[in-house]
């Protein structure tokens, strides 16, 4: 099997960034062109996200992950949505006619066995992510004094200094030179990033439980009358209208979280069981300073587009992907 590559989208300016590539996979005889994301430990990576991504690249057969190990479980979800992908281990899944390949199992290097953090700096670290998340809110944010923009984020001072360094470094923000103010680079991988980094190292942070309920109640309930918002599935089908919700979240200061349970007449569920509908309960760590979307973009009992987004994306789940695309394309710019 020959690969040959050229290189497109931009470049790995950082740990935590990926590549974008063209490559052309021959097998025997045949020739076949893939558009390809070359992913660093895409083991760890979120699922829902990876998926979405390559997505984006493409239908599914002409697109193909590259990537340093894909586990079992990251192969079958792969496999499942059509995805092809190939890694450094030997796991493979091609599957372009006459050629199907399905290899999965392979361990990966002995250098690589060991667990090790993905390295993503300050800006995707807990704090970090509620500045980027700000900034994804208001882009000219980035140009404001650090006190103001720490204000907004509802973090400690001195995490803004090391955030927007490691923006810098990592290719996300283009620095002040010569008198011009500091630029977003690339607002669509700021996003991707985020997103693929907000589900595990913010949001279950934040989780306040996970319960149950009556689904025609739910369906109905006026949530922003006790407190609540709507993310994840009911908010996208909220601002898209294409979406009939099965799983629910909600959003919530701390307490009143007994309110929405005793007003949602939810009851506490175990978090590994497969439970319909299933309701996730999270704080909300947003301040009040962000700004406020026009009246015709943000719904007053749902979390913005951008964190109802991050919620779909989280789902994996090939409906909800599909809804997560209408919604960037519709209302996140």
């Amino acid at each position: 099997m020959n690969v040959l590559q050229r290189e497109r989208g931009r470049q790995d300016a950082g740990a935590g960034a990926d590549k974008e590539r063209d490559i052309v996979l021959q097998i025997a005889e045949t020739c076949t062109r893939l558009k390809a994301q070359i992913k660093k430990w895409a083991a760890h990576a979120n699922p829902g996200a990876l998926m979405d991504q390559l997505g984006r690249l493409g239908e599914p057969g002409e697109v193909i992950l590259v990537a340093d190990y894909v586990n079992p479980n990251m192969a079958d979800r792969l496999k499942e949505a059509g995805i092809q992908f190939i890694d450094t281990a030997g796991n493979a899944y091609l599957n372009n006619k006459p050629v199907l390949v399905y290899i999965k199992g392979n361990k990966p290097p002995q250098a690589r066995t060991k667990r090790r953090e993905m390295k993503t700096g300050r800006a995707f670290q807990q704090a970090g992510l509620k500045v980027v998340y700000a900034i994804l809110k208001d882009q000219d944010l980035i140009n404001a004094p650090y006190r103001q923009i720490a204000k907004r984020a509802g973090v400690a001072l001195g995490n803004i200094g090391w955030v927007m360094g490691d923006l810098i470094q990592q290719g996300f923000l283009n620095k002040a030179v010569r008198g011009k103010q500091k630029t977003v680079a690339d607002f669509d991988g700021l996003l991707d990033k985020w997103v693929e980094e907000y589900p595990y190292r913010l949001r279950e942070k934040l989780r306040l439980g996970t319960f149950t309920g009556d689904a025609n109640w739910l369906a109905e309930m006026a949530l922003d009358e006790i407190g609540g918002l709507w993310g994840g599935e009911k908010a996208a089908a909220a601002y898209t209208g294409y979406l009939l919700p099965q799983d629910y979240t909600i959003y919530t200061h701390k307490e009143r979280l007994k309110d929405i349970v005793t007003f949602g007449r939810l009851r506490k569920a175990e978090t590994d069981n497969e439970v319909h509908p299933r309701v996730d309960i999270y704080e909300i760590f947003w301040t009040n300073n962000l700004p406020v979307e026009e009246a015709n973009v943000m719904l007053e009992d749902c979390t913005d587009p951008v964190i109802t987004y991050a919620d779909l994306i989280a789902t994996g789940d090939p409906r909800n992907l599909e809804t997560a695309q209408r919604l960037r394309e519709k209302l996140i710019h």
